[in-house]
């Protein structure tokens, strides 16, 4: 919430699922954090930090690779003084050019990465898909759970949508349960849109043929 409300500021919604709002038919798996205050978040990972073995006499040490742009410096720098404030950590940030940031991920040559997806078809399974374990270089932490490649390829030949559906939903819970990413935000888009122009309808692929378009009186 801090990220999207002080970095980016541009109207984005604090991911607290992976699979992002908007998707017929299915229901968001939602983090059991969502809804707590920031003690409450700050003192459990507290706990979690020193369950680790970490103090502040043995702080983590950790890396963030992130692709340049000035946005994504931003909230690198923004995580790692949070990280700091409320724990100790001591992170680094290493940022790469576009080609040689793509290599970096696909060798999975990092310990943290930012990343970012935009889905391919109004669906799940376009994001799901991406951490199967036999995904390749798309599943950038190399994620690897039985439960839930047998959920995510299940779903993908099943006929029944509510079925389908279900096996898609437990299959988001395990993979937030396991946590190999950390959701930041939902992507939006700004437009300024005078009121006289008429047959400017909002969708979530924000296609707007021009033939659809037209100017109205004013």
């Amino acid at each position: 919430k801090v990220l999207t409300q002080r970095i980016t500021r541009a109207g984005e919604i604090p991911a607290f699922s992976f699979v992002p709002p908007g998707v017929p038919g299915y229901q968001q798996q939602v983090l059991e954090f969502a809804d707590w205050d920031q003690a409450a978040l700050n003192q459990a990972a507290q706990a979690l930090y020193a369950e680790a073995g970490f103090s502040e006499d043995n702080p983590l040490q950790i890396e963030i690779l992130y692709n340049t742009s000035d946005n994504h410096k931003k909230i690198a720098i923004a995580i790692a003084a949070m990280w700091k404030q409320a724990l100790g950590v001591e992170t680094t940030l290493r940022n790469e050019e576009w080609k040689a940031y793509l290599a970096s991920r696909d060798e999975k040559a990092f310990q943290v990465v930012r990343a970012g997806w935009i889905g391919d078809y109004n669906d799940a399974n376009t994001f799901l898909e991406l951490y199967v374990s036999d995904a390749g270089v798309m599943n950038d932490p190399g994620y690897a759970s039985t439960a839930y490649d047998d959920l995510v390829k299940g779903a993908a030949v099943e006929t029944d949508p509510a079925t389908r559906g279900q096996m898609l939903q437990d299959a988001e819970r395990i993979f937030l349960t396991d946590a190999p990413v950390i959701p930041i935000y939902f992507y939006t888009t700004q437009h300024m849109i005078k009121p006289w122009v008429e047959g400017w309808v909002n969708n979530i692929k924000d296609v707007h043929p021009s033939r659809f378009l037209s100017v109205g009186d004013h």
